[in-house]
């Protein structure tokens, strides 16, 4: 585990060597009660906000296994996570509006301006495919 003074920044679960000097940095995410475990690189491909938490800095709160823990929907937190490993807006979330529009306050706190736009874009279709 990484430490910074007395807090544990992020939990590595596992460090791999692919065998050419670089590793796989596993993270466990406990976003809303639900355990998330990533890699440090899909966290930090697409925004900045987990960059100071991964990169040693203190994470104001953790749960008390170390875990960074994000005070938000769990449930949703799966797809931003799925967003980040594909760049791809989950086809099951395509023509949900409600869905979309709660994905978009997650997209919107998490500063992913990728995810934000296509979310948009599918619901400004899903508007104009009802009138």
């Amino acid at each position: 585990m990484a430490e910074s003074s007395k807090f544990t920044v992020y939990k590595i679960e596992n460090e791999s060597s692919h065998g050419n000097g670089s590793r796989t940095i596993l993270v466990t995410l406990n976003v809303g009660g639900v355990l998330y475990t990533t890699t440090k690189g899909t966290l930090l491909k697409k925004t900045n906000f987990f960059e100071m938490p991964l990169n040693g800095n203190v994470f104001d709160t953790l749960d008390y296994d170390g875990n960074i823990f994000i005070d938000r929907n769990g449930e949703l937190f799966k797809y931003v996570l799925e967003f980040l490993r594909t760049s791809v807006l989950p086809k099951r979330t395509l023509y949900n509006k409600s869905l979309l529009e709660e994905l978009l306050l997650e997209a919107e706190f998490y500063h992913i301006e990728e995810l934000v736009i296509q979310i948009k874009g599918n619901i400004q279709i899903l508007n104009q495919s009802f009138y």
